[in-house]
């Protein structure tokens, strides 16, 4: 199937009109548009040269606007095995950011999980895991509050290694190679 729209009008994003293909469902749990491959390709794919690749929005307080999962039970090499992975080469960009714009209460990003999660929630693995060759591997910053808080209940709160400089500087831990 091939759609295409060659209006000429700007339509509202995200609504009916101006859109190449439009699918609706009014079927519990069911998509309005659904793509599968079973041969190594994507099952869904959105390209834009002026606007966003891909977009998703809902007003429910239970589900989110975009929503990525990987199934796989075997042991996976990050990248690969992620939920939502995000890759950028514009300057000074994230590969994956996130925003509250909740003024009272929210985070940016948060992660749960037996392993590393970023935001800080973890059974039995790291709750923030930042790398990085040339700069910082996590920054905190905050114009109100502590740009980075840690608490342990029974092991080291923040540790630090550095190759030249202190791991942890201006506070009581301070491990470094050099």
């Amino acid at each position: 199937i091939f759609a295409r729209n060659d209006d000429t009008n700007p339509a509202p994003a995200g609504t009916p009109g101006g859109n190449g293909v439009f699918g609706l469902s009014t079927v519990p749990n069911a998509s309005g548009v659904f793509g599968a491959n079973n041969n190594g390709g994507i099952g869904v794919a959105g390209i834009s040269g002026q606007g966003d690749g891909v977009q998703g929005t809902t007003e429910s307080s239970t589900k989110s606007g975009v929503f990525g999962r990987n199934n796989s039970t075997s042991a996976a090499k990050a990248p690969g095995g992620s939920g939502v992975f995000g890759l950028t080469v514009a300057p000074s960009a994230a590969g994956v950011f996130g925003a509250n714009n909740n003024p009272t209460l929210g985070r940016g990003v948060q992660g749960n999980g037996p392993e590393a999660g970023v935001g800080g929630f973890s059974e039995s693995g790291f709750g923030v895991i930042g790398q990085s060759k040339k700069n910082s591997g996590v920054i905190g910053t905050s114009e109100h509050g502590q740009g980075l808080t840690a608490h342990s209940e029974n092991d080291v709160a923040i540790f630090g290694r550095g190759a030249t400089f202190a791991g942890v500087f201006e506070g009581a831990l301070v491990v470094s190679k050099g």
